[in-house]
């Protein structure tokens, strides 16, 4: 067996570890002390999600950056600190559904959406779309509960790097929704909001954690890099996803950019280089002519390019940086998935 074939079975069993402990979290752990009452509704619709159809990019970069900096085999913190990031994701998920009016995640109604139409279907008193919003909130707020308390006991450099990385996100979303509103625009702001609400807990940070668990914490600058640079390759695709796929291609609810009209790195890249784009008057309009331009397939294919270069750069960035050649191979073979269409 080659070690990249090597490297690749042993990624897949370690997702199999990941999904059980999350399931075990679910059940038995720290949640189920507290919120096992009233058939443990909370508790049951963050399993919903958390255990749904998924690509586990989060978990699979852990394992990647774990391997590639050399660490050894079957270690329990890799595995903890995959299921909690896949908990935390999942937290994320359900947030930003809310944050979106998304309907659609994976496949199946949304947190929020799914509790509102079980609230008309019961005849419950009160607002159902209120009612949606509020279950989707706690069980968002107990999947990061959950996450949080599995990393208590790793090492003090991995619960740093958990932290920054929770702050990043936080900062990240909100300079998305003030850029929406007109207060941020243009492809250097949107790269950095991608870096910020994208790029740091879906490759960044979970390589460098990865890394420091194997005690090679001078990869975090590297990861940091390649994790910037792949992360906004991942923000554009996902925004041209939002604008040209179906829900049945995604899984999840399309066309949320453009009906909320936000400013998006896709359209601040076509911005830049589409000057129908950029004659257009404001965000609603440029999104518009974005959803029409789009249509051409030599716009297609400049997008296309502007994430395989920046990919290339990702990647320029792992040479000459000591990692383990299956596992870097590997690690490149997952970042060049993460722009696939199958749920995020």
């Amino acid at each position: 067996m080659t070690a990249v074939a090597d490297a690749g079975g042993r990624l897949d069993a370690y997702v199999r570890e990941v999904e059980a402990l999350v399931s075990e979290q679910l059940v038995g752990g720290h949640a189920a002390p507290v919120l096992r009452t009233h058939e443990g509704v909370v508790v049951d619709e963050v399993r919903r999600l958390a255990l749904g159809p998924g690509k586990r990019i989060r978990p699979r970069l852990v394992r990647a950056g774990y391997g590639a900096a050399g660490g050894a085999d079957d270690a329990r913190d890799v595995v903890v600190l995959g299921a909690a990031l896949e908990l935390y994701h999942c937290a994320l998920l359900i947030h930003d559904d809310v944050i979106d009016g998304a309907d659609l995640r994976r496949g199946v109604p949304t947190s929020h959406r799914w509790w509102c139409d079980e609230h008309r279907a019961q005849g419950w008193v009160g607002d159902p779309e209120g009612f949606g919003r509020s279950v989707a909130l706690l069980a968002g707020h107990l999947a990061l509960a959950v996450a949080d308390a599995m990393v208590v006991d790793l090492p003090a450099p991995v619960r740093r790097l958990w932290s920054a990385m929770k702050a990043a996100t936080v900062v990240g979303e909100f300079a998305e929704l003030y850029a929406t509103v007109g207060r941020l625009d243009g492809p250097d702001v949107m790269a950095e909001v991608a870096r910020l609400k994208t790029a740091r807990y879906t490759v960044a940070d979970p390589l460098a954690m990865g890394a420091t668990l194997a005690g090679r914490h001078e990869l975090a600058g590297p990861f940091g890099a390649f994790g910037a640079a792949v992360g906004e390759a991942y923000q554009l695709l996902d925004d041209l996803l939002d604008a040209t796929a179906t829900s049945a291609e995604t899984l999840k609810s399309t066309g949320v950019d453009g009906a909320a009209g936000r400013s998006t790195l896709l359209l601040a890249h076509l911005v830049a280089t589409d000057a129908e784009v950029a004659a257009a008057p404001d965000v609603a309009a440029r999104h518009a002519v974005a959803h029409e331009r789009l249509r051409d397939p030599a716009v297609l294919t400049g997008v296309r390019a502007a994430v395989d270069g920046l990919l290339g750069r990702g990647f320029a960035v792992l040479d000459g940086a000591g990692l383990e050649p299956g596992w870097d191979a590997e690690l490149r073979a997952v970042a060049r998935r993460l722009g696939r269409p199958a749920g995020a």
